[in-house]
């Protein structure tokens, strides 16, 4: 980030991360046996802001298409929406 020495190992970076995103827990209020909050929340604004999230998505989501014998590349997308009937009528 700043150029200095890491003190944390990026997966438990990432584990810590995914742990906030799972279960909803604000930042403040992380367990105190994980690493500082201000630090978890700088990793994910930077990682955040630089897309790195998106890339790791797309590359395990190809991963796993090869793994079960597709094409990395999904060729067909399905959009599904629900239409529902209202009245002229408004509320009286």
């Amino acid at each position: 980030m700043d150029g200095r020495p890491r003190k944390y190992n990026f997966r438990e970076i990432l584990n810590e991360i995914f742990y906030v995103e799972k279960t909803g827990c604000q930042w403040r209020q992380l367990p105190k046996d994980l690493q500082p909050w201000r630090s978890l929340y700088n990793y994910f604004r930077e990682w955040s802001k630089s897309g790195i999230f998106e890339r790791i998505n797309r590359e395990l989501t190809k991963r796993t298409r090869l793994l079960k014998g597709k094409n990395e590349n999904a060729t067909v997308g399905i959009i599904d929406s629900q239409s529902v009937k209202t009245t002229k009528k408004g509320a009286l």
